[in-house]
């Protein structure tokens, strides 16, 4: 079979007959090949060897700035938990306030509807309440009924001469 194959590729012939009357030549041949080849090995190994060192050294600085950043975060967090903690106690102050506030509103809006309804029982019983009832009201207090007074002068002159009271339907909004 191989002298089959020599007498078809004479190229084959020429090389195996050069292997066969020099192979000192080809083992010396062979042995610089392994040395260039170890050598571009030992090249290639060396250059990923600085890149993984670059590496190395990118990660490290990455991950200091990520420790310090994730302390910073946490102490931010342990701050934020404080004031929730804060807000929570708060909100359940302000929850029991508005809770007595709402009680209070309701005993006053109460005790309000009934004064309004004695107070309108006497005024169709009595005739002396109905006739104070119906009296005018000075613009002093008549604006502190409606709210018009500025806050430094209750009873100056322009009070007085802005709001023409004609009796405690007219100073009382809601009345009758």
């Amino acid at each position: 079979m191989i002298t089959l194959l020599l007498t078809k590729l004479p190229w084959l012939a020429t090389a195996w007959g050069f292997l066969k009357n020099k192979k000192r030549l080809v083992i010396e041949y062979v042995l610089i090949a392994i040395v260039v080849a170890m050598a571009g090995f030992t090249f290639t190994l060396w250059l990923s060897k600085i890149r993984t060192e670059k590496a190395l050294a990118e990660t490290r600085t990455d991950l200091v700035t990520v420790q310090g950043r994730l302390t910073a975060v946490e102490s931010i967090n342990q701050a934020q938990e404080a004031t929730i903690g804060e807000l929570k106690e708060l909100r359940h102050t302000d929850a029991q306030a508005l809770t007595g506030l709402l009680t209070d509103y309701k005993v006053l809006a109460e005790n309000d509807a009934r004064a309004r309804r004695q107070l309108d029982s006497l005024e169709k019983s009595n005739e002396a309440v109905r006739t104070y009832l119906n009296q005018r009201i000075p613009p002093d207090l008549a604006c502190l009924l409606n709210g018009t007074c500025e806050a430094g002068n209750q009873g100056s002159d322009k009070d007085r001469a802005g709001n023409p009271a004609s009796g405690a339907g007219a100073a009382v909004s809601g009345r009758r």
